[in-house]
């Protein structure tokens, strides 16, 4: 019988398989193959956590490329002395001073997120009662009109928040690392880590941060110290591009239902709780008196606030700047405060008779 031509015949005349030369290299191409991709995923693997431009990772060697404010809030909070008192609250609150308050002796901490929402709120909430055990009481900003029902992706990805219970299990989180590490995405944001740092400097972020959390826009500071700063056209220009939006339509989700589990999870974690809605500027106050959602809002957001008040709940309205003694000139744009406003309005917290849970409902 003919043989093939991949078969033959040993010494002792047993036919034996043997493979053409065409055939040996594929087993060697298929496993270089392997460990080339092997070698570019370690690269990139390498590459993410050394840049680590999204200061997602554990590695502190360079300054993480985006403002990423949920783990810049979240490592400044580790590395503060343990709070007595937080802030709680979106951008509209970052200004609002966490230390020196007229109620306690002890450390503060902001904790207001840029973009927060009142699904950040509740998952603060139970990442305070885990890790924060010093904590008694908070001041919490009453703004849910932003169009997102979802608490920060940055939080949602850090071990610190998916290790609390009821959510994902911390195991998850590290396997979490290891993918988001072999993002090849991630490439360009690491060249452009080291360009920042070697070449062209990083640029200015629209809030700079202190130790214990609490923020200023820091590239208009200077302006507003020199009174050279555009308040009437940041005000046009912030309404038009932001404000007008988010009270044109519809909201969506149930973002006053998330701010009703919120406020009720730092009352239940038997925290005392100081609940205020923050000011906007009189002048965007003016163009949204007759806006529909807007007075929508207000009266929803009021009446679910006013169903928490009890012994260690107190409600403030802030809405009207005036009101806390505070002045027009005291803002960015429509809604986010100077520190100047920021600190009166925490002396206005510390007057009991403002607060609305002690007086009848309107």
């Amino acid at each position: 019988m003919a043989e093939g031509p991949g078969a033959g015949r040993g010494k002792d005349g047993v036919a034996k398989l043997v493979l053409s030369p065409a055939a040996r290299p594929a087993g060697r191409s298929a496993a270089l193959a392997l460990g080339l991709v092997v070698v570019q995923l370690a690269g990139v693997a390498g590459a993410n956590l050394v840049a680590n431009p999204r200061g997602e990772f554990p590695t502190t060697y360079y300054k993480p490329l985006v403002g990423d404010y949920g783990l810049i809030k979240l490592r400044l909070f580790e590395a503060a002395p343990s709070p007595t008192w937080v802030v709680i609250g979106s951008s509209r609150a970052v200004s609002v001073p966490a230390s020196g308050l007229p109620w306690s002796d002890g450390p503060g901490f902001n904790f207001a997120l840029p973009g927060g929402r009142p699904a950040d709120y509740l998952l603060l909430a139970h990442y305070l009662r885990e890790h924060a055990p010093d904590v008694k009481g908070v001041m919490l900003a009453i703004d849910n009109f932003a169009p997102s029902q979802s608490a920060s992706p940055s939080l949602l990805q850090s071990g610190a928040f998916t290790a609390l219970g009821g959510m994902r299990p911390p195991w998850t989180q590290q396997a979490t690392t290891v993918f988001r590490s072999l993002d090849a995405g991630y490439v360009y944001e690491d060249l452009r880590v080291l360009q920042d740092t070697y070449v062209t400097g990083y640029p200015q972020g629209t809030f700079a941060f202190s130790p214990d959390g609490s923020g200023t826009q820091a590239r208009l500071d200077p302006q507003i110290a020199a009174g050279t700063y555009d308040l009437k056209a940041a005000l046009q220009d912030h309404f038009d591009r932001v404000v007008r939006q988010r009270f044109a339509g519809e909201r969506e989700g149930n973002s006053t239902a998330t701010l009703d589990q919120a406020l009720a999870a730092f009352v239940d974690a038997g925290y005392q709780v100081k609940a205020f809605f923050p000011p906007f500027h009189p002048w965007t106050l003016q163009q949204l008196a007759d806006n529909p959602r807007f007075a929508a809002f207000q009266e929803q957001a009021m009446a679910i606030a006013r169903s928490h008040c009890g012994p260690t709940f107190q409600l403030f309205d802030f809405t009207h700047v005036e009101s806390f003694g505070g002045s027009p000139a005291g803002f960015y744009d429509n809604y986010h405060v100077t520190p100047a406003t920021g600190r009166l309005l925490v002396q206005a917290m510390a007057d009991p008779g403002r607060d609305l849970c002690q007086g009848p409902a309107p």
